[in-house]
């Protein structure tokens, strides 16, 4: 995360897992584009590495592309659990935010994703005072707590302010999480939570 921004540079927010066939072609179609304008862009499902059983690592290679791009994209559809972590990811760094897909936010701002998106992507202002308090509350915290209820919107987001922030996190439910035998956020939240024990253990 010490990398210094590369002003011509974009990270992709997009959906990885399960994408539909005809998303996966105007994703591809426009990373195409984008880079023969000169423009280098981190596309994760030809980027990241996704051999990880736990997550942690498609999660941090991310997290520093995130924070070396100039700016980020995302195509948005709301069904990807990665793009929410990845939007508080660049929220967190303060990153300039382009929708690719702007008909996708048709139908108004009737969801606090959908709010977020058109405050700071399009109007480049704070999206509301409960979403900068808290991005304030966790870069002032030596170490935060969450409680995982549920991979919701609101909690990945969160989540990813977090991630990106560095900060030590401990799982206030640790005993209700259950790994999974592949790749997912609890896996990530627990082996984060591990990790904090075992600092805190050494002091």
């Amino acid at each position: 995360m010490s990398e210094p921004t590369d002003p011509k540079s974009i990270f992709l927010i997009c959906k990885v897992r399960d994408i539909p066939k005809t998303e996966q072609e105007i994703l591809d179609w426009y990373v195409a584009e984008t880079e023969r304008s000169g423009t280098r862009v981190h596309y994760p499902s030809r980027d990241t590495v996704q051999e990880d059983s736990i997550g942690l690592y498609i999660c941090r290679q991310n997290r520093d592309a995130i924070a070396r791009a100039g700016e980020v994209r995302i195509y948005y559809n709301p069904t990807s659990q990665g793009s929410m972590f990845d939007l508080g990811m660049t929220y967190m760094a303060s990153k300039p935010l382009r929708i690719i897909n702007p008909e996708s936010l048709d139908g108004g701002m009737e969801t606090p994703v959908s709010r977020f998106l058109y405050w700071y992507a399009f109007d480049g202002q704070q999206p509301d005072k409960s979403v900068a308090g808290r991005r304030g509350q966790i870069r002032r915290s030596a170490a935060v707590t969450l409680r995982h209820s549920g991979n919701t919107p609101d909690f990945l987001f969160d989540f990813g302010m977090v991630f990106m922030a560095g900060k030590p996190l401990v799982l206030l439910n640790r005993d209700e999480v259950k790994p999974t035998p592949s790749k997912s956020f609890e896996n990530v939240l627990l082996a984060l939570h591990n990790e904090y024990r075992l600092l805190y253990r050494k002091r």
